[in-house]
């Protein structure tokens, strides 16, 4: 498509001469041009033009920028960087020698980032995707985005890379790109131009991703009785149907029962000649790896030592607390929870007593400087709540009346010791409901702080239960981002749900129906399903900021024996000590032989409890080792699982303080640089 630029006022006259004289002598081309031109157009006309073109370069540049949020927005490594001449495996140190060496090589990891968006896991190139083709996607001359249509306008890109920055402990590494945005667009009679140049900044960092990234992560198929567990499909819909619909990876051998389906990439590092392939009656055929799968790939380590979850709900302000896993001592304790809620500690090395601890800065400011940390075994319970009804009435008298309209996140800690006082935790989930309410024991007069709790929950003991307050309610408030983490046992009692979740029906082949057909407190639009029901699976909007980790950091993370049928829970859990049972500590699990040692998730009625059906998990899973969830068998014995993965897992979102792994994942932001120029001109 031809565009004609606008010219300054001298060319214009000499132009008007020429169109005279050619005129003359008869030029048909030449009238067509006149037509066009000031000479015959009204100073509506021009004006009508003019805005046009204005339009139309605003459209196109909305355009442009969207192209380059589309390209970068949800970029994650997924082992495709091979299938456009990057690393055969994603790891730091491959990603550092290909990409980080210069500008030049940094450059090339934006181009292969994006471009590999474009292939299938096993390496096949969607020839319609349209980063197909980094060039044509961001052409560095001018290029109509669409010469299809009617309008008139071009775009061209500008791409400056900076020398990646290479961080050695933690690892990490920063690309950083300028993108200049260069956007023009004629009227509709082609008579006013207008143009317009943007700078953005594009930033994309690579650094350890934390665990919750994966639907399911396993360091060993064997469970906790050294027996082998398997990925298992069978033939019909009465089989056993396990569906993944996120990355898995397991460090060890793979043991495949049937035909299960993969829909993201499966990676193991074992020798695919090494992973076992079982078939039995209606088991049969080889598991269906949708997005690829990779053998021999590099172990991910689990970590020994995590003690950044003690550092955040005890209240250590440094910078470094979130990732900071060096030990803990007493000393650091009581210096960080020197104030808490309902009391002093007093500064020295002796244990911490028994307690419920939530600590701020000063009486003065009575401002909450972690989350809550708890000494001592504990029973918790999760709500939402709002208004009187919620309430009981001694604390709703406590509440002051402009906190009375909030929403809370309740978090209410009964302690298994005896004497010690529970506490009730009422966290404002709204910017102007920035407050904080904790009552301790029976008291109807609270301790108020001027802040959120930074939404960390510790206990260093075990937590016997962990539950929602109802199978019909929500636990989590929206928005809320919540980690609980224990040093032992972690054993979930009831249904935990995010508030802005909702349900649809899964179907026989164990994929997701589309329509919304429940919500954490009911059925909808009469469905006559409710979320309680077995053929339902959660999923929850790509921008939602709910979430929620559960981890045992020397322990397992069991469904409780008396959990009902057909359990809802919204999680990311985690529970990855590799160690064997330590009678003087109470910590580590298994035995110290062979394929017997390694804490994970599991079901403590997994082999007796019958009428369980599924356990239904919107999150992901991060183990050593399975602690056994159910037994394919008739009948069938504890719970069949049901997990749909939450994909804002992946890249978007991540429980405050999660286990970081040695894996690498992009995150990436865009960031306006400025408009550089705008220019409007009129023939």
């Amino acid at each position: 498509m031809l565009f004609i630029k606008s010219r300054s006022k001298a060319t214009r006259a000499s132009a008007i001469l020429t169109v005279v004289l050619v005129t003359a002598i008869g030029l048909i081309a030449t009238v067509v041009f006149l037509k066009k031109a000031s000479f015959f157009m009204s100073l509506a006309g021009i004006n009508k033009d003019a805005l046009d073109s204005k339009l139309q370069m605003e459209s196109a540049r909305e355009q442009a920028i969207a192209k380059i949020h589309r390209a970068v927005d949800d970029l994650v490594l997924e082992s495709k960087l091979r299938w456009v001449g990057g690393p055969e495996t994603e790891t730091f140190n491959e990603i550092s020698n290909t990409y980080a060496t210069d500008a030049s090589t940094g450059l090339d990891f934006i181009r292969a980032s994006v471009n590999a968006q474009a292939y299938s896991g096993d390496g096949v190139l969607d020839e319609d995707n349209e980063f197909a083709d980094f060039d044509t996607a961001f052409p560095s001359e001018w290029m109509d985005p669409d010469d299809t249509d009617s309008n008139y306008l071009q775009v061209k890109y500008t791409i400056n890379a900076l020398k990646p920055v290479v961080e050695i402990s933690p690892q990490l590494i920063r690309f950083e790109y300028e993108f200049i945005v260069q956007t023009r667009a004629w009227g509709s009679e082609k008579f006013s131009t207008s143009e317009q140049t943007d700078g953005l900044v594009v930033v994309l960092t690579v650094r350890g991703a934390p665990f919750s990234q994966w639907a399911l992560f396993l360091d060993s198929m064997y469970n906790q009785g050294a027996g082998i567990l398997t990925f298992a499909g069978g033939d019909s819909s009465s089989q056993a149907q396990e569906v993944y619909l996120g990355p898995v990876h397991v460090n060890g051998i793979p043991f495949f029962y049937g035909s299960p389906v993969f829909n993201e990439i499966f990676r193991s590092g074992a020798d695919y000649g090494d992973w076992a392939f079982l078939t039995g009656t209606d088991y049969t055929g080889t598991p269906d790896f949708v997005s690829g799968y990779q053998d021999n790939y590099p172990e991910v380590s689990l970590p020994t030592d995590i003690f950044n979850t003690t550092r955040l709900a005890a209240g250590d302000t440094s910078n470094t607390a979130a990732t900071d896993n060096t030990a803990v001592t007493n000393s650091n304790l009581r210096d960080w929870l020197h104030y808490y809620a309902g009391g002093t500690m007093t500064a020295n090395s002796d244990p911490l007593p028994a307690g419920i601890y939530v600590p701020y800065d000063d009486p003065s400011d009575l401002r909450p400087t972690g989350g809550i940390f708890v000494e001592g075994d504990a029973v918790v319970e999760l709500d939402v709540v709002r208004g009187s009804e919620d309430f009981n009435s001694t604390q709703w008298a406590g509440i002051d009346s402009e906190h009375q309209g909030c929403r809370f996140q309740k978090i209410a800690i009964d302690h298994l010791t005896t004497g010690v006082d529970s506490s009730d935790v009422y966290i404002g989930t709204k910017d102007s409901c920035d407050i904080t309410y904790v009552f301790n024991g029976v008291s109807g007069t609270p301790t108020i702080l001027n802040s959120r709790l930074n939404g960390v929950v510790h206990v260093e003991g075990a937590i016997d239960e962990l539950s929602g307050i109802s199978r019909n309610q929500a636990a989590i408030a929206r928005d809320f981002a919540m980690n609980i983490a224990a040093q032992g046992d972690i054993r979930i009692r009831n249904d935990i749900q995010y508030e802005d979740a909702q349900y649809v029906e899964v179907q026989g082949d164990g994929t997701l129906g589309s329509t919304v057909v429940a919500d954490p407190t009911g059925e909808v639009g009469g469905s006559g399903i409710a979320q309680t029901d077995t053929n339902v699976g959660a999923i929850i909007d790509e921008e939602s900021k709910t979430v929620l980790g559960i981890m045992s950091i020397k322990r397992n993370v069991l469904v409780h024996l008396d959990a009902p049928a057909d359990m809802n829970v919204h999680a990311a859990i985690f529970a990855g000590n590799s160690e064997y049972y330590d009678a003087v500590t109470g910590y580590g699990c298994g035995e110290n032989v062979a394929n017997k040692s390694g804490c994970g998730f599991g079901y403590e009625g997994w082999n007796s409890e019958e009428g369980k059906g599924h356990l239904k998990l919107l999150g992901g899973i991060s183990e050593y080792k399975s602690q056994t969830l159910g037994v394919l068998s008739t009948p069938q014995k504890g719970y069949s699982s049901r997990y749909v993965y939450d994909t804002r897992l992946q890249s978007r979102i991540s429980p405050p303080a999660f286990p970081v792994s040695d894996q690498p994942q992009i995150y990436s932001a865009v960031y306006p640089l400025r408009t550089l120029r705008v220019a409007n001109n009129s023939n």
